[in-house]
């Protein structure tokens, strides 16, 4: 099993929405707006799979959230029940929740998306 054939598997899926993906934590000059994924694991080798959970959080500095929901929607549609095999892993992923994440700072707009992953290194 190899977790960095998965993790370059979502990057790929998510850097086609344009905007600037990072993994697990963004640097502190990131301009706004930007993705930060992150892979939680959950079941290893229990089934003839792995499963795991994919955190993506949207993060934009606006007064409203229009273009994080509309950030969120494209990251939604390219991955909801979507079955996407590489030459390494064979990932399918199922939306599990989305929500608003509220922040201190009130400019600050970020919505978490949660999907669970199947997956099965080949």
């Amino acid at each position: 099993m190899n977790v960095e054939n998965l993790e370059r598997n979502a990057y790929m899926i998510l850097k086609k929405t344009d905007i600037d993906v990072y993994d697990s934590e963004a640097p502190s000059n990131a301009g706004y707006p930007y993705i930060i994924y992150d892979f939680r694991k959950i079941n290893l080798g229990v089934y003839s799979r792995n499963d795991f959970v994919l955190d993506v959080d949207v993060w934009d500095e606006n007064i409203n959230y229009l273009r994080v929901n509309r950030i969120a929607d494209k990251i939604q549609c390219l991955l909801n029940d979507l079955n996407n095999p590489d030459e390494e892993v064979l990932a399918t992923y199922y939306i599990e929740d989305r929500e608003k994440v509220a922040d201190e700072n009130k400019k600050i707009k970020r919505i978490k998306l949660v999907f669970s992953v199947q997956s099965y290194f080949l």
